[in-house]
């Protein structure tokens, strides 16, 4: 290190008190330690080994001191990451720190970046991050407690983000960010031996005064596109659209079930789920202010199939949610070729809801020349449950097993029925 009093820079001095005051420092030098020894308000994690070194040059006076320093590492590595090389630029002082340079490699992927930090604020600046090849099976369990149980995704994440924090917090961010998930190699196979999911797509979004935007975002996994875009606030608005479709139901459970995530029904089950098969798709809209939310969504269903029975499916529901509870409405109709016998059958209904009711407005299922209509109310709050069902021209002949032995049924059959249950 070097020190020179700086007397020789001033017209006059009233004592030895100015000479001190104005000390000049200059200086440098060069430190490594390994990472379990270096001081900190936590430990490094025990799967953390190797050595830090930094290389630093001092400059200054009393008043202000810069520093420029250079860090790298040797020999480090941390858990499922494996090997990690770090490598940094630093100049400031103790007001602010100018980061360039930025860049750590793993066998997880790359980060490399750039940013000033106001100590002071504290606040970011000049914030340039960039990351390329993530994989999330190797990171998140690192910073997410839990996440190591979540199933293998066998993709790759890279994004980018521009912007500042001034202040460090949420409503302090503002910035651009792209996110894109890329699938890894079709052959990888997860630790448990299952095929992966392997989802591709990418993320558009913007921050700015406590507020999410994401200009649009599509996921395409086992055979469903995924596709959303709107806003969030930290407040509780929302506001956007989104939209689902798979093309092959059958498709898609079989890489569902390949992957761990869907559970072949058991023998006895009442609804066999892989026996579905054409397309599905749900569209809709969300919109919510300070707690409440509204939801509309719609669900068509083209060439549906289930064990012998083929037909097609619209429904359109809205969903609101206030203080007092939920209120909403449900109408659908579906039509089916062949109706366990009874040749092509056609149902609709009409439903809603609201705090402490459910209502069943109309109902209808018709087939050939046969009918059966309906209405009812479920009323939380009376505890009661009214309905009424009205049934002609209904044939007999498909229900043959459910009468007795040597019943031969022909004709329709007519029902009329009005309830009223108190529980």
């Amino acid at each position: 290190f070097q020190a020179e009093d700086g007397i020789r820079d001033l017209v006059r001095s009233r004592g030895l008190g100015d000479v001190y005051k104005r000390q000049v420092f200059s200086g440098g030098g060069r430190v490594s330690l390994a990472i379990d020894e270096i001081p900190a308000p936590s430990r490094f994690p025990s799967a953390a080994e190797g050595i830090l070194s930094a290389e630093f040059k001092l400059s200054g006076d009393t008043g202000r001191l810069d520093y420029e320093a250079e860090l790298t590492s040797a020999g480090a590595r941390y858990g499922r990451l494996g090997e990690v090389a770090l490598a940094a630029k630093a100049a400031g002082n103790f007001a602010s720190v100018r980061v360039s340079g930025l860049e750590i490699r793993t066998a997880a992927g790359s980060v490399k970046g750039a940013f000033t930090a106001d100590l002071k604020r504290p606040s970011l600046a000049g914030v340039a991050l960039e990351w390329t090849d993530l994989d999330p099976d190797r990171v998140l369990p690192l910073v997410l407690p839990g996440a190591a149980s979540l199933p293998s995704l066998g993709s790759l994440v890279s994004g980018r983000f521009d912007g500042r924090a001034e202040p460090i917090s949420p409503r302090g961010i503002e910035g651009l960010a792209w996110l894109r998930l890329v699938p890894g190699p079709a052959d990888e196979m997860s630790p448990a031996g299952r095929r992966l999911l392997r989802p591709s797509g990418q993320v558009d979004l913007s921050a700015a005064r406590g507020e999410v935007a994401v200009a649009a975002a599509r996921l395409d996994a086992a055979g469903v596109a995924l596709s959303a875009e709107g806003r969030v606030g930290l407040g509780g608005d929302i506001e956007g659209r989104f939209s689902a479709r798979a093309d092959d139901l059958r498709g898609t459970l079989d890489e569902l079930r390949s992957a761990g995530l869907a559970v072949p029904a058991g023998p006895r089950a009442a609804f066999d789920p892989e026996a579905l098969t054409g397309a599905l798709s749900l569209s809709g809209t969300v919109r919510g202010r300070r707690g409440d939310l509204d939801v509309s969504a719609r669900l068509e269903g083209a060439g549906l199939g289930y064990r012998g029975m083929e037909g097609n499916l619209l429904a359109e529901t809205r969903i609101v949610k206030k203080p007092e509870g939920f209120e909403g409405s449900l109408s659908g109709r579906a039509s089916v070729e062949d109706l366990a016998g009874l040749g092509r059958a056609g149902l609709e209904v009409e439903a809603g809801v609201a705090p402490g009711r459910f209502d069943v407005a109309s109902f209808e299922l018709r087939s050939g020349p046969g009918s059966l209509t309906g209405r009812g109310r479920l009323d939380l709050a009376r505890r009661t449950f009214a309905a009424s069902l009205h049934g002609e021209g209904i044939r007999l002949e498909p229900f043959r097993s459910l009468l007795p032995p040597g019943s031969e049924p022909g004709g329709a059959l007519e029902i009329r029925l009005e309830a009223c249950l108190l529980y």
